[in-house]
Parts: structure tokens; C-alpha cells; sequence
């Protein structure tokens, strides 16, 4: 019963989004959000209702699943938060999906290496030393780590 908490955490985030939602309608429009300027009801505070259902049984999912992803859960805040923002947190997740079900985690690497910040370059290197020794033993090591950088195309 422990998963119990969060989800309710996260209807209630989901619902007091919604609530600002129609709150601000009607201060704006001076008319319920499901009735047009004309007068017209279509599709209906059914509809309208549904779609606030959907939304805040999204948002409770949401807290449910990040609850039980952590070993010691989450708390009130960050429940209510996933439920508030269930569209957008759905949204961003899902401009994962096609990626990795197309390529797999192997185009996510890729990407990832792709958007790294490329090394800074070595500094200049003297003909030699006043010892004898090349200056580039002693120039600065590239900064980063070079898994990041892309890797070279092969048959170059």
C-alpha cells in the first residue's frame, strides 16, 4: 500500500493543474471552458470531463511508476509535480521512443558522443627543448574525456 501515497499525490497535482486551467478560462472568456463564444455546448462537459479524467489518471500512473523505479520512492512534492505535468513529462519521453526502437541504445550512444564539446587542442609544439626533449611530452593533455569524441569513419 505504499505505492498508494504517490498516486494519490499525483491525482491531486493533475487536478490542480487542470483546476488553474478552468480557473483561468473562465476569468478570461467569462464562460465555461466547454461553451464557445457563440453559445454552443459541442462537445460537452462530457467530453471536457473525460479529457480531465484521462489527464489526471495519466498523472497518477506517472507518480505510481516513479515511485516504484526508486528503491526509497519519492516524495509528495515531486508526485504532485509528475502529475501536473503528466503531457509534458509524456511529451519529452516520447521524443525518446523512436530512437531507441529504431537504432537501439547503440544511435543513443552515438547521439550522445555527437552533441559532447570537442577537446581543446594541444598546445603548439617548439622544434625542441633546450634539454634535448621534444615539447610536445611536455604540452597539456587534451581536456575531456576522449571516449566522448566522435570516432573516426572507417576506410579514411
Amino acid at each position: 500500500m505504499a505505492w498508494l501515497a504517490p498516486v494519490l499525490w499525483g491525482l491531486f497535482g493533475g487536478f490542480a493543474m487542470d483546476g488553474l486551467d478552468f480557473v483561468n478560462c473562465v476569468r478570461q472568456h467569462h464562460r465555461l471552458p466547454w461553451v464557445d463564444a457563440h453559445g454552443n455546448s459541442e462537445p460537452g462537459p462530457l467530453a471536457y470531463g473525460t479529457a480531465v479524467g484521462l489527464r489526471v489518471a495519466i498523472g497518477a500512473g506517472l507518480a505510481g511508476a516513479a515511485d516504484s523505479s526508486w528503491a526509497g520512492g519519492i516524495t509528495a512534492w515531486a508526485a504532485v509535480g509528475l502529475g501536473a505535468a503528466a503531457p509534458t513529462v509524456l511529451e519529452k519521453i516520447t521524443t525518446w521512443i523512436p530512437l531507441t526502437a529504431r537504432a537501439g541504445l547503440g544511435a543513443l550512444a552515438g547521439q550522445l558522443q555527437a552533441t559532447a564539446a570537442p577537446a581543446a587542442p594541444t598546445q603548439p609544439s617548439a622544434p625542441h627543448s633546450p634539454h634535448g626533449e621534444s615539447a610536445e611530452r611536455h604540452a597539456a593533455p587534451a581536456v575531456g574525456p576522449s571516449h566522448l569524441s566522435a570516432p573516426e569513419p572507417e576506410g579514411t
